[in-house]
């Protein structure tokens, strides 16, 4: 990879973290926060592989614990398996049809925004109430099945991949 193109995703990786800590807390309604960070992970470990996907989720996680009152490496924690899982299930979704795609990377969104909530607990740090901890997952849950597959397809056009994308589904 060249210095222009490193530079580039660099660039954009530190965009989306900054947003995810500034502006992203005000566009959801109440505590239903889009999870910009988990959609640029998720759809980098389906488009790029889990190395990819493992790398900027650790990254973005560092960037996000530093500007967040939550143990530091809880986030990246979380983005990493996010990454990771997704890179695992790449395989999937080049053959499946959109939603089952957008269900794949909602439920990996979930999962890893649930090994976020149990890692605080485990920690000592109690980041919600018992009857809330459903209200993140459900958020990066939303947020990664609306957003990754188009982050994913961008990746796609862009590295060359060939995929079956055109038809969406």
């Amino acid at each position: 990879m060249d210095a222009v193109r490193l530079t580039r995703r660099i660039v954009v990786a530190v965009t989306i973290v900054l947003a995810q800590v500034s502006v992203a807390p005000e566009l959801g309604p109440g505590r239903l926060v889009p999870d910009l960070c988990m959609i640029a992970v998720v759809g980098v470990g389906f488009a790029l592989g889990r190395e990819a996907g493992g790398v900027l989720g650790f990254c973005m996680g560092l960037g996000v614990d530093s500007a967040l009152p939550t143990p530091f490496g809880l986030s990246s924690l979380a983005y990493v398996v996010a990454g990771w899982l997704a890179g695992e299930l790449q395989s999937l979704q080049r053959e499946t049809p959109l939603l089952v795609r957008m269900l794949v990377a909602g439920s990996t969104a979930a999962v890893a925004r649930l090994v976020f909530l149990l890692s605080g607990e485990i920690a000592g740090n109690h980041l919600l109430e018992l009857t809330d901890w459903w209200i993140p997952v459900v958020a990066s849950g939303a947020s990664a099945f609306v957003g990754s597959v188009p982050v994913q397809m961008l990746l796609d056009r862009r590295s060359g991949v060939a995929s079956g994308h055109a038809a969406l589904g």
